[in-house]
């Protein structure tokens, strides 16, 4: 049964004044709202405190993020040498950070009283370590106080606003590379935010009683216009100053200009489409048919591409994720909407800007899934430390299944579609791209290998693109499928375990399965040192591209999901 979101009320803009001379002479205009929708948040209680931690126990609990366990230590000292009178107990939380230990949790209300955790470090692990804390505070009754990168301290709140918790943290620098002489000198330095002392803050924290405001308890509905009414003018700036745009010119959405996109699909527009969120640890929002609908006449797309867009927002897959690794997400089209689209396979085909139709199916993908979680805000739902440009033009790249080599399958066709369905195969963690030249047939198993150990082996994954005419040098090599390639790949590009797990990435994101027994990295964990750690685990090859040299490249992406684009129309 389809699900459906309710209308609700209409705004205006006031007191803004144009932008441009001009603005007032225009009339104002009514527009709909790109964004998505929010569920109502639960407000819930800080835990009553102690007045005073002597005779107390202290968790110290680290997620097991960025070397967040040493600064933990430092903090432990500084209670060991000045308030020996507390007890404290250090331990790192099984699993990857992410996730809830709840026999720690059970373990932290039977033996202690309160809990310092930490570190918050990265815009996926931030929201985690402050939802671990919302749930030890409001289901344990645990008072809390969580550590977090400076940077990210309006994320942190953000993330304890989302859990309906006015929770209390300390922010401070990365401690990831730091020598333990400067992390005795953090504790008992100043909050890189407020300027307080770092100690005296935490202790106020876990002793000060909440405020009347830190325990108001109800229910928070997320502010959120239908519409808003303004002039052209306003309403650009308006998009602006919410990050709902690219900064370049938008199509202004009335509600005419939504209906007739809306005539490129029989769905009804108040069908929900999908969930999206920047990162695992944040909430969801919904989105409809006209959210996605919003946003393509936006981008200045047209009504033919509307069922294509519809696709993407259905895999449910964010190009504009809050990575601070800066990752972003691509797209596969396979089957007869390559030429219905007219969409490029040939020469540039990653590149939007060199195809109508993927450069606006790419432009409205990046606003619709920006814009379903609110708009991509740095600082807010955006971190990437130094950028990613296909994060704002995410990429639609066409298989060109005509030329496959005999025995090569279609992308959709290996994920279980028939080759006369069209389809979108949707990436996610799109980051780190290579390119290289054809291999030497002497050398060609330590070229190959070479050249596929890029990026991080945390994210084991790869997408290769193979121009039309270079697909007949890997047949040569012996690949006459795609799977054979991929098994390849898996199976000899290798790194040696001792380095394997010197990875920092490998050790956020690894080391807590292993050592709850995950497999394969259990296995791994346990290995001897030069036991050979596969480099990849997913593996994706397709054609597309004109080999104007003898060269292919690869991107390090992870497939998600394929959906098929008729169930738009």
């Amino acid at each position: 049964m389809e699900k459906k979101i309710p209308k609700k009320e209409s705004g205006k803009i006031s007191g803004r004044e144009s932008p441009t001379a001009t603005g007032a002479a225009h009339g104002p205009i009514t527009v709909l709202n790109p964004t998505g929708y929010r569920a109502p948040i639960p407000q819930k209680s800080l835990s009553p405190r102690s007045a005073s931690l002597d005779g107390k126990t202290v968790w110290l609990v680290d997620v097991g993020f960025s070397q967040g366990d040493r600064f933990l230590l430092q903090v432990e000292r500084w209670f060991n040498e000045n308030m020996p009178n507390v007890n404290t107990i250090f331990k790192r939380k099984l699993g990857e950070y992410r996730f809830d230990d709840v026999e720690l949790w059970k373990e932290i209300k039977a033996t202690g009283d309160c809990c310092i955790i930490g570190f918050g470090g990265c815009s996926t692990c931030c929201p985690a370590v402050v939802g671990h804390a919302a749930t030890l505070e409001s289901e344990y009754i645990i008072p809390t106080v969580h550590l977090v990168n400076d940077f990210l301290g309006v994320l942190a709140d953000t993330k304890a606003y989302e859990e309906g918790v006015l929770l209390r943290k300390v922010c401070m620098t990365m401690p990831a590379g730091k020598l333990d002489e400067t992390l005795w000198e953090y504790v008992n330095g100043n909050d890189t935010c407020t300027g307080e002392p770092v100690m005296p803050k935490i202790i106020e924290g876990l002793t000060k009683p909440p405020t009347a405001e830190e325990m108001a308890e109800g229910i928070i509905t997320p502010p959120r216009s239908e519409t808003l009414t303004a002039t052209e003018e306003e309403l650009q700036a308006l998009f602006e100053e919410n990050w709902w745009t690219d900064f370049r010119p938008i199509v202004s959405p009335t509600e005419e200009r939504v209906a007739e996109m809306l005539k490129g699909t029989s769905h009804k527009r108040d069908e929900v489409v999908g969930k999206m969120r920047v990162t695992s640890t944040r909430p969801f929002y919904e989105y409809t048919v006209e959210n996605v609908a919003v946003n393509a006449v936006m981008a200045g797309a047209i009504p033919e591409y509307l069922p294509a867009i519809l696709s993407l927002m259905a895999t449910e897959v964010s190009p504009r994720q809050s990575s601070t690794s800066s990752m972003g997400a691509l797209a596969v089209f396979n089957g007869p909407i390559i030429d219905e689209l007219k969409l490029n396979y040939k020469i540039c085909a990653t590149q939007p800007n060199y195809n109508k139709a993927h450069s606006l199916i790419s432009r409205a993908w990046g606003f619709a899934g920006g814009n379903a979680t609110g708009g991509s805000r740095p600082g807010v739902t955006t971190f990437g430390s130094v950028g990613n440009p296909i994060v704002q033009t995410p990429p639609c790249v066409a298989e060109n299944e005509a030329v496959l080599p005999a025995g090569w399958e279609p992308l959709h066709v290996q994920k279980g579609f028939k080759r006369e369905e069209s389809v979108v195969n949707a990436f996610s963690g799109a980051w780190a791209w290579n390119t290289e030249m054809v291999f030497s047939t002497e050398d060609w198993e330590w070229q190959f290998k070479r050249w596929m150990s890029f990026g991080v082996p945390n994210r084991e994954c790869k997408l290769l693109f193979i121009p039309e005419e270079m697909g007949a040098a890997f047949v040569n090599l012996g690949f006459d499928t795609k799977e054979k390639m991929c098994e390849w790949i898996t199976n000899n590009c290798t790194i040696p375990r001792y380095h394997y797990w010197q990875e920092q990435e490998v050790i956020n994101y690894k080391l807590g399965p292993a050592q709850q027994g995950q497999e394969p990295y259990a296995s791994w964990l346990a290995a001897p040192d030069d036991f050979e750690v596969p480099f990849h685990r997913k593996v994706e090859v397709i054609l597309t591209g004109l080999a104007t040299n003898a060269r292919f490249s690869a991107c390090e992406c992870a497939y998600e999901k394929s959906k098929k684009i008729d169930d738009w129309r």
